[in-house]
């Protein structure tokens, strides 16, 4: 007998034995505009351009079905400059998002400063703003920390919404992360790898406060398009995400890092899809120069497979659960994947923009 009293749960990769039919999604069904990607610095990693190639990226991208992609950058400044360099050469493939650079938010002449940034994206081809959770979570201003609907930040949303651009807010991370790493908590594996994604300890900061500054958001902001990242930022509650999006009609979600949440719940998961495809959009989360999970993606949105992997490399990121596939129908499928992306970015006719003429 097997002596298993020095095992770990970390080395913890049991093989299913379950045996029902399989499905291999190399390509999407129709063309894909994710709507979620990252081509610059990674938590601020200073070697960011040199974990990859732009040309190599973008073809690998493509081979994956992705025919176009939103980059939303994560810091301004210096970060930002070196990574449109970085992807000068694949320009005509992404959608650049820019960060606003918060760095004399507090000072009188914040509101100034904003627009003229906004001045500045107005000399660029920028097709939106993103919002990263640095706001959210961790900037804090004369020693408190700043919430979406804090009134200075309402010049961010007036001059997206005159120039009709969308504005990707990464508001929360999932409701684990606030709570303690214990042996009920489901993430516990990722907080004890990552402890600075716990916000346990921050009397400051809950989950449902965010959800409230985010909901303020929407309400007061009716003319400006939000795109709220990973599903509304809370995928294991759909049932309020849907409520949001009926309420909000300025309030649409991206898929980006959901996987393993959708696809833990797949009869609700379906549901949802159905009910609110027009104000859905794919993105997966991807980092330039790391792995991809496009295969899993396809292979969850349009087959009925069932009990398997959301990530293979690593089981216990983004939860120690398998997932079942939904099977979207066409229709549906054709407005996540690049319908809705050609609406809320206001691209040309299909084709100028798939892929088809490069």
């Amino acid at each position: 007998m097997n002596n298993l009293d020095g095992a770990l749960l970390k080395d913890y990769r049991p093989v299913s034995e379950l045996v029902t039919p399989a499905h291999r999604a190399a390509k999407p069904s129709c063309p894909v505009i994710d709507m979620h990607t990252h081509f610059g610095a990674k938590y601020r990693n200073e070697f960011f351009e040199k974990r990859y190639s732009a040309k190599t990226a973008c073809a690998q991208l493509r081979q994956k079905g992705v025919c176009r992609a939103a980059d939303l950058s994560i810091f301004s400044g210096s970060p930002y400059d070196r990574k449109k360099k970085k992807t000068k050469r694949i320009d005509h493939f992404l959608y650049r998002f820019a960060p606003i650079d918060f760095s004399s938010l507090g000072k009188k002449d914040f509101e100034q400063d904003i627009r003229r940034q906004f001045g500045q994206f107005d000399r660029e081809q920028i097709f939106g703003i993103k919002i990263w959770k640095n706001l959210t979570l961790q900037m804090q201003v004369g020693g408190a920390h700043v919430f979406l609907a804090d009134p200075r930040l309402s010049v961010i949303w007036e001059e997206a919404a005159a120039r009709g651009w969308p504005v990707t807010v990464h508001a929360a991370d999932p409701p684990a992360f606030f709570k303690e790493p214990d042996g009920s908590n489901e993430r516990m594996e990722e907080l004890l790898a990552m402890p600075k994604w716990c916000y346990a300890q921050d009397p400051a900061l809950s989950f449902q406060g965010l959800m409230e500054q985010q909901e303020r958001l929407l309400q007061e902001n009716k003319k400006t398009v939000f795109i709220i990242a990973h599903m509304g930022s809370w995928p294991s509650n759909l049932r309020q995400v849907g409520r949001w999006m009926e309420q909000y009609p300025n309030m649409y979600v991206d898929t980006a890092a959901c996987l393993s949440e959708l696809g833990r719940q797949p009869y609700t998961s379906a549901s949802f899809f159905e009910k609110h495809q027009d104000r859905i959009l794919f993105g997966t989360d991807y980092f330039a120069g790391e792995g991809q999970c496009y295969e899993i993606w396809y292979r969850f949105l349009e087959t009925k497979d069932e009990y398997f992997p959301h990530n293979p490399q690593n089981p216990s990121w983004g939860g120690r659960w398998n997932i079942y596939g939904i099977q979207l129908g066409k229709e549906v499928l054709e407005k996540v994947y690049y319908k809705n992306a050609a609406k809320i970015l206001k691209l040309g006719r299909k084709g100028e923009w798939d892929g088809a003429g490069d």
